[in-house]
C-alpha cells in the first residue's frame, strides 16, 4: 500500500516532514538530499495553491486541457488561470489569481524567499535552461549555511535552519491568508 501525496495541506506536510529532518541534526552526508526535499516542497506551495484554486474555481484541469495534454503533460501557468478566471461569471477567481500574483511579485522581493526560489529553478522543469549559477551547503553558525554564487557577489545565510524556517512559514502564511480570503 501506498499514499498519493495531492494538494495544498499534502505539500505543507512533506515541507515540514524536510524540515524536521533538517533540524535533527542530520550529517553532513544526508543534509543536501533532506535540503533538497524541503525546497522542493516548499518552493511548490504556491503551485499546489494555484492548482487547488483552479480546481475549486472551474473544476478538474484535465476536463479543461485535454487537447494540450495529449501533447504533453499539462502544466498550470498563471497565465492559463488568468484566461480562465477572465471569462463572465469568475469575479472570484479573477480575484484569487490577483491576490496570488500579487504575492509572488512579493516573494520575489523577499531576499530568503527568492533565495529559496532560486534553489528550487522550477522553469527548469518547464524550458530547458543553463544554470550558470550553484548553492553552496557548508559549514555555519547553528549547523549549517547556505550560499549561492551567480554573479560577483555571493549571497551568503549563516544560519540554514532559520533561513528554511523562515521560508516555510512564509509560505504557510500565504497559504493562511489566502484560505482565509477565498
Amino acid at each position: 500500500m501506498f499514499l498519493l501525496l495531492s494538494g495544498i495541506n499534502d505539500i505543507i506536510k512533506t515541507a515540514e516532514f524536510f524540515f524536521k529532518k533538517i533540524v535533527e541534526n542530520v550529517s553532513i552526508i544526508e543534509l543536501p538530499f533532506y535540503l533538497f526535499g524541503f525546497t522542493v516542497a516548499t518552493r511548490s506551495i504556491p503551485d499546489h495553491l494555484l492548482h487547488d484554486y483552479y480546481v475549486k474555481f472551474f473544476g478538474k484541469i484535465i476536463e479543461d486541457h485535454i487537447e494540450l495534454m495529449k501533447v504533453e503533460p499539462y502544466k498550470l501557468y498563471p497565465r492559463d488561470f488568468r484566461e480562465k478566471a477572465k471569462e463572465p461569471g469568475h469575479e472570484m477567481a479573477l480575484a484569487f489569481i490577483e491576490h496570488w500574483e500579487k504575492q509572488m511579485d512579493k516573494f520575489e522581493k523577499d531576499e530568503k524567499i527568492n533565495f529559496l526560489f532560486r534553489m528550487r529553478d522550477i522553469s527548469v522543469h518547464r524550458k530547458i535552461a543553463s544554470r550558470p549559477h550553484f548553492i553552496i551547503v557548508r559549514n555555519g553558525k547553528k549547523g549549517f549555511g547556505l550560499e549561492y554564487r551567480a554573479s560577483d557577489k555571493p549571497i551568503l545565510f549563516d544560519d540554514g535552519i532559520a533561513f528554511c524556517e523562515y521560508c516555510l512559514n512564509e509560505m504557510k502564511l500565504f497559504v493562511h491568508r489566502t484560505k482565509s480570503k477565498f
